[in-house]
């Protein structure tokens, strides 16, 4: 994922999500805070959404080796990855 996608989600989650920037006006580092004291809920919510993408990413894995014919081990493996991150997501 790239830093602009991680902020994207971040912001989603309930983060506070800007840029700063340097003397010269050039930006130097993103910035992600959280809105209250304690960050465990929009932690919660993030690695939900991170979890969502790549699932996501996942099925495009598995769509991409049923195309290309891949064969049914190839397939069976994207399946398996898609089974373990719900897995992970239902028992956070």
């Amino acid at each position: 994922m790239t830093s602009e996608q991680i902020s994207d989600l971040a912001r989603k989650a309930g983060f506070r999500t800007g840029v700063m920037f340097g003397a010269d006006g050039q930006p130097v580092y993103a910035v992600i805070q959280p809105v209250g004291e304690n960050c465990a809920v929009e932690l919660a919510k993030l690695a939900n959404l991170v979890m969502d993408e790549c699932i996501k990413t996942c099925f495009s894995v598995q769509s991409m080796l049923i195309s290309v014919g891949a064969g049914e081990d190839a397939e069976n493996g994207a399946g398996d990855c898609i089974d373990a991150i719900r897995a992970r997501k239902d028992s956070a």
